[in-house]
């Protein structure tokens, strides 16, 4: 910014203050009336998670208490035998004194009813008189419990509840294995509501009402129910006749929140709580009505006053904004000149974007692309991304659905890189990054620092160590091929011998025939398929397909297997299901045979009875990635070295037996070429009731 740019800044800034001047206080009431409307808001929601706390709290308070009871009489052996002989006066005696106990605890508890298997009922204890009716069609949820002979509980609006919603538990009884029926416990749910009305009313002393609403469809809703009056989707009940008219007054106001009535304010909330029957099926909605005229009366009230302070305050700012700007104006611009100072001697390219522009850049990003001033780049590119050259595992513009900054952000753990040509079209390989800074304030501008680094000659660099670490596994590997076919070709050998011995002396039968070419062709199958997994390994195949992950670690085993069975190591592979990827699958299998050959080399040194490597795989839906967890027995990684073991050159082995270069190949593949994460630790374990620690490889990529 030069002093012409903050001479205009000043002009502007000071036109502003004059037209605050005469819109703040406007401003203010308008901002006091937001604010009150928030505060509103946010008493709204406090009082519907209230309610909410209060309904399930409540509820769960009924269903304690008949859970307990109903646990009770169906673990009763006096119950079970009274239900075998079908014995009700002794059943209705012992059951009896629970039912007083739940009335006089919850006055509207309305039945306590013993269920037989074939739907009848055997004792309604509330109506000692009325049995032996099949309550099939009419107790659903109580039909549901016999049939899975499971717990089963909920909202129920009976075939006779015209009057009321009841809250249903049908527990199921079991004498051992034997089902004998099923008891039932039943309570109006108004006792619920009341409950509720009582805790809000003296909470905030204010006017509430709380009443439940059916869902017009539900089955034994009859059209004579007390459930008659309608609202959107629902019938309900009240005898409340001010309720009544403030929901008729909300009708009328198109189902607003906020509705005035008779000079008072009232919120109205509906369709936030419902109300669910045994099958999890929603049935009704509470409905509740809150007196909210105090908090109308303090809005006005706050408005009044709120309108002259602005102005004086304002003007008296005015004249000492005007100089304050020209102090700090002075001080700016010299701080500007240093900071630029500090950009244009870095070596990395450093821009700095609003997210719609970019604001500032230093000198070495023009010189690289060939312009002098920022406002020449910015007449041609409207972002830096315009350079970008499309590539396998390089950033582009849009990454996943969002913009290549955006991506930056969100994954701040990969290294992002890109390609770009300078003005004399020579390319170059960058790493970059991003932060974000910004005020605390919420509503400030937020601005994206982004540094683009020249990594070309370390990405060379990168590649020789990926070829030399792969070149300096292919010797292992040819014994590996060694060990795999010593077997087969012995097999071979035998059967083909044999054939050629029995022929001669005319004693070679079909069936001999038949069975010696069938060990051949199954034997030299086996050496085609060793042959297709070392070609998989040795191949510099770079590109992605979509692959099972389980066939590329059964892949791998078959490699290593031979030089396992040497070392009397065993694997434990755990479940693998049909989890496929979409990456390069031959360096994926490059660095599983670097991590297993790292536990067979640490297993050498361990108990030849405690030589096992334990392989999982799990798949994390919520982040979208395949975890492949690897670890072994070997006592773990010193932890003064644990933290290096994915540096270049770093080894514990003899210089004829390691480079120091596998781990840390594995390290870039999967973090550069698959946007995944390699990580170490050591971890202690229990097998088969043995005790074991080790170390442990975590291998995640996206799916």
């Amino acid at each position: 910014m030069n002093q012409e740019d903050i001479k205009k800044l000043k002009i502007k800034v000071l036109f502003i203050f004059f037209i605050v001047i005469f819109t703040v206080a406007g401003l203010r009431t308008i901002d006091d009336i937001s604010i009150h409307d928030d505060m509103l808001e946010q008493k709204q929601e406090l009082l519907a998670k209230q309610v909410d706390f209060l309904y399930r709290d409540e509820l769960n308070k009924v269903q304690d208490a008949f859970l307990a009871r109903g646990g009770y009489l169906a673990k009763d052996k006096r119950v079970h035998n009274f239900i075998k002989n079908r014995d009700r006066d002794s059943l209705y005696k012992l059951a009896k004194g629970r039912y007083d106990t739940l009335k006089s605890t919850f006055p509207t508890f309305t039945n306590l009813h013993f269920h037989l298997p074939n739907n009848k009922s055997f004792l309604r204890v509330h109506k000692k008189e009325k049995y032996g009716d099949n309550l099939k069609d009419i107790r659903p949820m109580v039909t549901k419990a016999i049939k899975t002979k499971s717990l089963v509980y909920g909202f129920e609006h009976g075939l006779h509840d015209n009057g009321r919603l009841t809250y249903r538990v049908a527990i199921p009884i079991l004498d051992q294995n034997e089902f004998l029926g099923v008891v039932e416990f039943g309570i109006d749910f108004s006792y619920i509501n009341k409950k509720i009305e009582e805790h809000i009313t003296s909470m905030y002393h204010s006017n509430f009402h709380i009443t439940e609403m059916i869902d017009k469809n539900i089955i034994n809703l009859k059209e004579d129910s007390y459930f008659s009056e309608k609202f959107k989707n629902y019938k309900y009940k009240d005898e409340n006749s001010k309720f009544n008219n403030i929901i008729k007054h909300l009708i009328s106001q198109n189902y607003k929140e906020h509705i005035h009535y008779k000079d008072s304010v009232y919120y109205i909330a509906w369709d936030r709580i419902f109300l669910k029957d045994g099958f999890g099926n929603n049935i009704g909605t509470l409905c509740y009505i809150f007196d909210i005229s105090k908090d109308d009366q303090l809005m006005v009230s706050s408005v009044k006053s709120s309108i002259i302070k602005p102005i004086i305050v304002l003007i008296i700012m005015l004249f000492f904004v005007n100089w304050l700007f020209d102090y700090f104006s002075k001080q700016l611009l010299e701080l500007s000149k240093q900071i630029r100072k500090i950009l244009d001697t870095q070596d990395s390219m450093i821009l700095l974007t609003n997210g719609k522009k970019i604001v500032e850049c230093n000198s070495v990003l023009l010189e690289f692309f060939g312009f002098k001033t920022l406002k020449e780049f910015t007449a041609k590119h409207d972002c830096v991304c315009d350079y970008f050259i499309k590539g396998d595992g390089l950033l582009q513009k849009e990454m996943n659905g969002q913009n290549w900054a955006e991506y930056i952000l969100d994954n701040p753990g990969q290294i992002h890189k890109v390609r770009m040509e300078d003005c004399n079209n020579s390319e170059h390989i960058f790493a970059i990054s991003a932060n974000v800074y910004s005020n605390k304030n919420e509503n400030s501008d937020q601005h994206e620092v982004i540094t683009i680094t020249d990594i070309t000659n370390l990405e060379s660099l990168n590649k020789q160590l990926a070829q030399h670490s792969k070149q300096a596994s292919l010797g292992e590997m040819i014994g590996n091929i060694a060990h795999q076919w010593r077997q087969p070709l012995s097999s071979i050998t035998t059967a083909a011998s044999g054939m050629q011995l029995e022929k001669e002396y005319g004693m070679l039968s079909d069936e001999v025939f038949n069975s010696g070419t069938e060990l051949i062709i199954k034997n030299s199958e086996y050496l085609s398929q060793t042959i297709d997994d070392f070609r998989d390994f040795v191949k510099n195949d770079k590109k992605k397909t979509n692959f099972n992950i389980c066939e590329v670690i059964d892949q791998s085993l078959m490699i290593l297997k031979p030089i396992f069975n040497a070392n009397n190591i065993v694997i434990v592979n755990g479940e693998c299901n049909m989890i496929k990827i979409n990456t390069y699958k031959n360096e994926l299998l490059q660095v599983l045979i670097n991590i297993f050959n790292n536990s067979k080399d640490a297993l050498k040194n361990a108990d030849i009875n405690k030589r096992i490597i334990f392989i999982e795989i799990d798949t994390d839906n919520i982040n979208e990635l395949v975890r492949i967890t690897i670890k072994d027995t070997a006592n773990g990684i010193p932890d003064e070295i644990l933290s290096k073991i994915f540096d270049p050159y770093f080894t514990t082995k003899h210089k004829s037996q390691g480079t120091g270069l596998g781990l840390y190949m594995s390290h870039q593949i999967i973090y550069d070429s698959m946007d995944g994460v390699l990580k170490a630790s050591n971890v202690e374990f229990e097998y088969n009731t043995k005790k074991y620690s080790g170390a442990m490889f975590t291998i995640e990529l996206p799916l």
